[in-house]
């Protein structure tokens, strides 16, 4: 279950309360105090560092930030505050998120199949990559922000030390087919009672998996 960012002050984890500090600076120096104050809920079991969700104005946590350093944090954060921006339901990082991630300040690197989704505070030196440049003002303001952001640490070390405690591992399922042991044997989260059980042919034996385990 996450850990919802509308608890009161005093049941809040200080982790998220330095998050709400720091949409609040952001929001200010970067937004011009645009943008509203989603929920933040934690999810460790997510696979995701911040995902902002627009149909219920969320933004999610997920354990990917247990192994991230704070620039890393700062970065993926402002990029999530991006979205939040741009709202978009579809075309995730399109020209319209670049444009509004070049404006505060981001170097922003295109990704074959998923758009303009890189966005750092520094330059990639890689040559190859394809790279859009923010300009010299709002580059310049970018840094200066980031310069003066001041983090509780001991609240993000809890907090990624929580992550990855709680962590949770997908749980599936042993299917095998009617071979001879050693059977061809595979895995699936889906339940033989469930909705939309699996249904796979051995190209050996021809016989339908069935779930062994689990």
């Amino acid at each position: 279950m996450g850990i919802l960012g509308a608890m009161t002050v005093s049941q809040k984890p200080k982790f998220v309360i330095e998050l709400e500090r720091l949409f609040a600076t952001f929001n200010c120096e970067l937004f011009e105090g645009r943008l509203k104050l989603p929920t933040i809920s934690v999810h460790p079991e997510k696979q995701i560092d911040f995902q902002f969700v627009p149909a219920t104005y969320q933004l999610l946590v997920g354990n990917k930030i247990a192994e991230f350093n704070l620039n890393e944090i700062l970065e993926a954060f402002l990029h999530a505050m991006v979205h939040i921006e741009v709202a978009a339901k579809r075309n995730y990082h399109s020209k319209k998120f670049l444009a509004a991630a070049l404006e505060v300040g981001f170097y922003v690197t295109y990704t074959d199949g998923h758009g303009w989704d890189k966005t750092t505070f520094e330059a990639p030196r890689n040559p190859l990559l394809r790279i859009m440049f923010p300009g010299g003002n709002e580059r310049n303001r970018l840094q200066e922000v980031v310069s003066k952001i001041r983090v509780n640490e001991s609240a993000l070390y809890e907090m990624q030390q929580d992550m990855k405690n709680r962590k949770v591992k997908p749980f599936l399922l042993k299917y095998e087919c009617g071979c001879p042991p050693p059977h061809n044997s595979i895995r699936s989260g889906r339940r033989p009672d469930g909705a939309n059980p699996i249904n796979i042919r051995c190209c050996t034996c021809n016989q339908l998996f069935r779930c062994v385990e689990g």
